[in-house]
């Protein structure tokens, strides 16, 4: 997919929920969109997140690990914060008819998924936002044991 598709998708989005597009987010969702997902699908493969039937994704932001991860593995389940970022992220599992994400918005440091659910979980740039004593400790509950 070119960068192109996305751009047109973010500019879409912003205008038919009309929010401001000279916001932080606009610019840094241009932004992460540039290139195509194909580096962050190759960062994955280089750590091994693949095959796995459920991946919980963390603090997906605009969702572009989510995309990756969607490719890679069986159940991509992501949440974060920001209500925009994940009806953002909703947004473009709708347009590119993506069956195998889920998208949940959530409190800081509260999962909202039950206990041992996943098989992996991947946490980009957000642990050290809020308690992340907390959160580590989410993140054992709601992986599998080992």
């Amino acid at each position: 997919m070119s960068f192109s598709i996305y751009h047109d998708l973010i500019n879409k989005f912003y205008e038919e929920y009309k929010l401001n597009q000279k916001t932080n987010d606009f610019v840094f969702a241009k932004r992460i969109f540039q290139q195509e997902l194909k580096k962050y699908e190759s960062r994955l493969k280089q750590i091994n997140f693949i095959n796995k039937e459920a991946v919980l994704d963390y603090g997906c932001g605009f969702g572009q690990w989510s995309l990756a991860l969607s490719k890679l593995n069986k159940n991509v389940y992501s949440c974060d914060i920001s209500k925009v970022r994940c009806n953002f992220l909703n947004y473009i599992i709708k347009e590119k008819s993506i069956p195998n994400i889920e998208v949940k918005s959530c409190a800081p440091s509260k999962i909202p998924y039950e206990k041992n659910k996943f098989d992996a979980l991947f946490c980009y740039g957000v642990l050290f936002c809020g308690n992340w004593k907390k959160l580590i400790s989410e993140f054992k509950r709601v992986l599998k044991p080992n």
